[in-house]
């Protein structure tokens, strides 16, 4: 991270050199096995880096929970799996997001308006059918990424294999989830304007998230 000051409510978990390791296995396998289902337009990752950091999100999480197991996904059937992480009887799905720094840097800090980019955390809903297999929620993860740096081949560029800070901003709750409705657009800025998303989303503030912490209570 470029700051050290973060929200008090986030989490702020530093992977090890095999952690890291491990994430480039994992992604490795899973883009050779399972079929991208949602490919957002003009993504600044590709396909075998929005594995990658989706795999440095839940080590973060298992790391964060104190879970030393040796995490173990079979990608062989082609599909998806029932949840990433089950913590205290209930199943939860692990989002991260790479953020361009300058806008990484005002999440962090917790200064960042929900119509700012990348001002709310979003579920499409795509994946809505998904939500009855996570009893707990969604946990959402954090790291940055060069601003104005974009994928250019299906390999995972070094400025990301550097970064082994991750942030868990919190959780949303499937309750919380289907309480919404789901939009195209993000919130208005005080101007009127607003910016079409690629998809239908859920859309969640931080300040709308519950703290990690409150899981392990």
């Amino acid at each position: 991270m470029t700051s050290k000051k973060f929200h008090p409510d986030f989490v702020l978990v530093s992977l090890s050199l095999d952690q890291v390791q491990s994430a480039v296995h994992h992604a490795m396998d899973r883009t050779k096995e399972i079929v991208r289902q949602f490919i957002p337009k003009k993504s600044a990752l590709n396909h075998l880096e929005t594995n990658y950091i989706g795999m440095l999100g839940e080590l973060a999480v298992r790391n964060w929970a104190g879970i030393d197991e040796e995490l173990i996904q079979d990608y062989t059937d082609h599909k998806p799996d029932e949840g990433d992480l089950d913590l205290n009887g209930k199943v939860y799905d692990i989002k991260t997001e790479a953020i361009p720094e300058k806008w990484f840097l005002k999440l962090q800090t917790g200064g960042i308006r929900k119509f700012d980019p990348y001002g709310c955390r979003v579920f499409t809903e795509k994946h809505y059918h998904h939500i009855k297999k996570y009893s707990g929620g969604i946990i959402f993860c954090s790291l940055p990424v060069k601003d104005g740096e974009t994928a250019k081949d299906e390999r995972i560029r070094e400025s990301l294999l550097l970064t082994r800070d991750i942030m868990i901003t919190g959780f949303i709750s499937p309750e919380e989830i289907g309480s919404k409705n789901p939009t195209w657009y993000t919130p208005k800025n005080p101007k009127g304007g607003r910016r079409k998303y690629n998809s239908k989303n859920y859309i969640f503030h931080h300040t709308d998230l519950t703290p990690v912490r409150q899981i392990l209570k």
